[in-house]
């Protein structure tokens, strides 16, 4: 198998060629960053309380979540490997089922699901950003001050995706985020 992707074109026309650029750990950190940048943050405090304030039972829901998150990580990648083509979840939806269901998910991804994913990593970015700025605001931080941050960065976010030069820059977009 080459690492190139190629599509037939039409007599006389050279082919498409799309270079695969992403390395193992560019992919790790587009797959990681986001879950620790903003779950592993946020979540606690919510786990604790619905927890009932047991430290146990906080430490079983989040193994228990790790272990589901894990499963499911282990079955795209087998996925993937059986799979060959570029395309992801859409290539596996659209052989199991049909072009309207696999259209349908990449649809509501696109337009639902990944948009509200960068809206919520933004404003917890924001909050943790805003935090030793505001010391004196013992539980409050101005829900002004956190909405102009975050979508100063989704903004940010949005035209470097829109304007990248290259994947490795849009990688490196990917791994400053989680660690604000």
């Amino acid at each position: 198998m080459t690492n190139t992707v190629k599509y037939a074109p039409a007599s006389g026309v050279e082919p498409v060629v799309l270079k695969r650029q992403l390395g193992l750990w560019s992919c790790i950190a587009m797959t990681v960053g986001p879950i620790i940048g903003s779950g592993i943050f946020i979540s606690p405090k919510g786990i604790l309380q619905n927890a009932g304030g047991s430290v146990g039972w906080a430490l079983v829901m989040w193994v228990a979540c790790g272990v589901s998150a894990t499963l499911g990580a282990l079955s795209l990648a087998e996925l993937g490997t059986m799979f060959r083509k570029s395309g992801g979840t859409f290539v596996y939806i659209l052989t199991a089922y049909n072009q309207f269901v696999a259209f349908t998910q990449v649809y509501c991804f696109i337009m639902i699901v990944r948009p509200a994913s960068n809206a919520i990593v933004s404003i917890i970015m924001a909050e943790y950003l805003l935090a030793p700025v505001f010391p004196d605001c013992e539980s409050k931080i101005p829900e002004s001050a956190i909405k102009l941050l975050a979508i100063f960065a989704l903004s940010k976010y949005i035209l470097h995706y829109l304007y990248q030069p290259s994947i490795n820059h849009f990688i490196l977009l990917i791994l400053f985020f989680p660690i604000c």
